[in-house]
């Protein structure tokens, strides 16, 4: 599964049909406050999660985290959640903003019934992992083919 977090333009007019065409599946971590959400929201092909409905956004400080979800309480994100939930009609995953997480949040995602979170951690699930804390292989538009063919196995 190739994953998108932000709801970039790019993802939906160049990646997608693509994947589509390819039958590959992918996810778009949404962040569904965002006017583009309503732009988006039924792309064909596009497996939508949550990457939060108003949490995006670094306007917080705590320790070295700046991302908004960081202030809050497990009962604010779980309000800010269930409206994006709402949205992307899916709770089989989420995308930690900024990859900024802490038990509060991951109490949050519980009480969502969301079974599983990536991170910004890169790496390769393996048994046993944290399914609240999952790594991710990252794809940049630089990397050669071979690395790319290399990740995506």
């Amino acid at each position: 599964i190739i994953t998108a977090d932000d709801g970039h333009a790019s993802y939906f007019k160049i990646a997608v049909p693509i994947m589509n065409e390819r039958s590959i599946p992918s996810t778009s971590f949404f962040i569904t406050g965002r006017k583009r959400w309503e732009t988006y929201k039924d792309i064909e092909g596009v497996n939508y999660q949550s990457h939060t409905h108003d949490l995006h956004t670094r306007d917080c400080k705590s320790g070295s985290k700046d991302g908004r979800a960081m202030c809050k309480s497990s009962s604010e994100i779980l309000a800010d959640l269930k409206l994006s939930l709402e949205r992307v009609k899916n709770n089989d995953c989420l995308a930690y903003p900024f990859g900024h997480y802490d038990n509060d949040f991951i109490k949050a995602l519980k009480d969502a019934g969301i079974h599983m979170a990536v991170t910004t951690m890169g790496g390769k699930v393996t048994r046993g992992t944290n399914k609240y804390k999952l790594p991710r292989r990252y794809i940049y538009r630089t990397i050669p083919m071979s690395e790319f063919i290399y990740k995506v196995k």
